[in-house]
């Protein structure tokens, strides 16, 4: 090679590691290409146009250049380290190890190669394997945030969440606008319900890295796990905006419109791909939930029957709602429940385990099998290790009662004095809140503004999430400070457009919160809708609840949690003056019109005998009773305990004073 065909070689290498540096890739891409076409049996130069291609994802063109480099310099393992990338990326896991390994032979104090490995062993599923070329990773070299980042996700993988955390706030204070760490440590603190901090992170990953679409779409999971339907929604649509082909983004976007009630919206998304071969049998299942909400359970089960077999834990949540009323499709769904419990669940995560079992429950009820149904019911909540514990309830009874105390709430201040808008409904979950919101909603002067979550983002703002010392800062705040929160609480509850006369908000937990509402709003109502302790231990025992809720996993705690809301109902009716009437879930079952009446009359509005027929009304219901609401007023569920006696013994006894009370 002559002097001057050297220094052109230098001078365009030089040019194309300066676009690299650049971060101008295509341009770098070019200028490797054309020295390649020049030196075409240059190891070095074939990498390097290899590794730009890698860079910009093409992915053959990398592994072609890089599959010539490694001809050409059999040696150079760092050759064979990037084309493991390149094979990795497109899913050749085991050939990607292999030149892993090579390259390990001949450095093995490689941290990068270390972590690479141990990422294609988390995609084969050897946890094992990944968990040794991780740790070895960060022993090799502690500066590496990435390898860091690796043993945090197979620390993730392998459901050790605790020892996950440190790893992954170690990778981001080595590298603090690590996007994949901020998603990865988001992704390990909502595992262990800290959604509050997940939240913190995701919005982290999105702000380094806008475009992180494991970040967008896990979090929206988050959001709509936490009722946030609609800005779940928005964060999946601007990730189809950007990647229109990405399955699980379009997924779960068409399960958070099902989710908020906007079910055509879903149904005509989904359409289209029910004549495509092979189906998504989890699109089939979105597309029969989403025409079920319609009324159309006919064509709801035409597509389902076609998805059965392959025993998809959606098709068998949706055909489990489908068969009521069915005795032979009954059986059919028993029969799937357990199929896929003895041959797919060990391979499930715990959330949907718990979710099949307990709808196996369901079904083994309906065919009047309530010891088998108690023992699956009881099986799934095994899984979760969640408990409530007894002292923290008693603290928070106690911070509750000292800040809200009968003079405090008699002498103010108060937020708005002369607001009488707001109106709670409240109550223990599963008690009827929900009848009751959607009976209100159809007078045309209320506006259901669902289940809002202000009041606990104010809690939290006055101390971390679940502070036991939150009443008493608010309980101390000025007139100014309580006026601005009641106004922030309206201009979240209140509709965009009119003004009527009732805003309800309807979260069931609110009883916790009767506090707050008669400092922020002494001339709000309050509905505290009851039903017999039993059965809303025995309801809350067969429901899977998102949030946080960790007395749900035992009997025993839910029969706690009742006396706890049941004491300190009783001090509220004694310590405010706010208004509230009380509402029995039996009554409004067993004798709707006068219940109705009476709760229209303490609003002091215009009863129709209509209103009973919740189930034509229009509004989207965003609970776990959303099923329940769109029937017709039914008494099938009174006295439902009495199934179950024997086994609800433990909860019983603990709520021995409270039933007397009532009796």
């Amino acid at each position: 090679m002559s002097m001057q065909s050297v220094n052109l070689r230098i001078a365009m290498a030089a040019q194309a590691e300066r676009e690299v540096a650049a971060g101008r890739l295509a341009q770098a891409a070019e200028q490797y290409a054309s020295l390649v076409r020049l030196y075409p049996d240059d190891a070095q130069l074939r990498h390097n146009l290899g590794f730009v291609y890698l860079s910009v994802e093409r992915l053959q063109d990398a592994l072609q250049e890089l599959n010539r480099a490694c001809q050409l310099a059999p040696g150079q393992s760092l050759f064979r380290m990037r084309r493991g990338v390149v094979l990795q990326k497109m899913g050749r896991v085991m050939d990607a190890l292999k030149d892993y390994e090579a390259r390990l032979a001949d450095t093995p104090d490689d941290a990068v190669t270390l972590a690479n490995m141990a990422a294609g062993y988390m995609t084969l599923g050897d946890l094992d394997a990944a968990l040794r070329c991780a740790q070895l990773g960060v022993v090799k070299d502690a500066s590496y945030a990435i390898a860091w980042n690796n043993l945090g996700q197979v620390l993730y993988q392998r459901g050790e969440f605790s020892q996950a955390e440190p790893v992954l706030r170690r990778a981001l204070a080595l590298a603090p606008q690590f996007a994949d760490a901020c998603c990865n440590l988001a992704d390990t603190l909502r595992a262990i319900y800290r959604d509050d901090e997940a939240e913190q992170w995701y919005r982290s990953a999105l702000r380094f890295a806008p475009d992180h679409v494991a970040a967008a779409v896990n979090f929206a999971n988050m959001l709509v796990s936490n009722g946030r339907n609609d800005e779940a929604i928005d964060l999946y649509q601007s990730v189809l905006n950007r990647t229109p082909d990405h399955d699980d983004a379009l997924n779960n976007l068409c399960s958070a419109l099902i989710e908020a009630g906007r079910e055509d919206e879903a149904a005509a998304l989904l359409a289209p791909f029910m004549n495509q071969e092979p189906r998504s049998a989890f699109r089939a299942a979105l597309y029969a939930r989403a025409l079920m909400l319609q009324g159309d359970k006919e064509g709801a089960r035409a597509v389902l029957q076609q998805e059965l077999a392959s025993l998809h834990p959606a098709v068998l949540e949706t055909w489990a709602t489908l068969s009521e009323g069915d005795p032979q499709r009954l059986q059919q769904s028993i029969q799937a429940l357990r199929d896929w419990v003895q041959t797919q669940e060990t391979k499930a995560a715990v959330p949907l385990r718990v979710s099949l079992r307990l709808a196996l429950a369901s079904q083994l009820e309906k065919i009047g099998e309530y010891r088998q149904a108690f023992s699956a019911a009881s099986e799934a909540k095994a899984l979760i290790p969640r408990r409530e514990d007894p002292a923290a309830l008693q603290q928070q009874f106690s911070a509750l009662t000292q800040a809200f105390n009968a003079a405090r709430l008699a002498r103010g201040p108060y937020g708005l004095e002369g607001e009488t808008r707001p109106v709670f409904v409240l109550g223990m979950p599963r008690s009827g809140t929900s009848l009751v919101e959607q009976m209100l909603s159809m007078h045309q002067e209320v506006h259901a503004a669902g289940e809002l979550e202000e009041f606990n983002r104010i809690s939290s703002e006055l101390g971390a999430p679940f502070d036991l010392q939150w009443p008493a800062r608010l309980a101390a705040l000025d007139a100014f400070s309580l006026q601005a929160l009641a106004e922030r609480w309206l201009s979240v509850a209140a509709p965009r457009n009119g003004s009527p006369r009732y805003i309800v908000d309807k979260i069931p937990h609110n009883f916790v919160m009767v506090g707050l509402i008669s400092i922020l709003f002494p001339q709000a109502k309050i509905v505290h809708v009851q039903r017999d302790p039993r059965d809303i231990c025995l309801s809350i025992f067969f429901s899977n609840f998102t949030g946080h809720h960790p007395y749900q996993n035992n009997i025993e705690d839910i029969a706690r949690h009742y006396n706890f809301y049941a004491n300190l109902m009783q001090f509220w009716k004694k310590s405010s003056r706010i208004a509230m009437h009380e509402l029995r879930y039996e009554d409004l079952a067993t004798d709707p019109d006068v219940t109705g009446r009476n709760l229209f009359e303490f609003l002091d509005l215009k009863w129709n005998p209509d209103f009973i027929n919740v189930h034509q009304s229009q509004r989207a219901v965003l609970t776990t009773s959303r099923l329940q609401v769109k029937k017709p007023i039914y008494r099938s569920s009174i006295e439902r305990w009495r199934n179950y006696a024997q086994e609800l013994e433990p909860a019983i006894r603990l709520l021995a004073p409270v039933l007397e009370d009532e009796s």
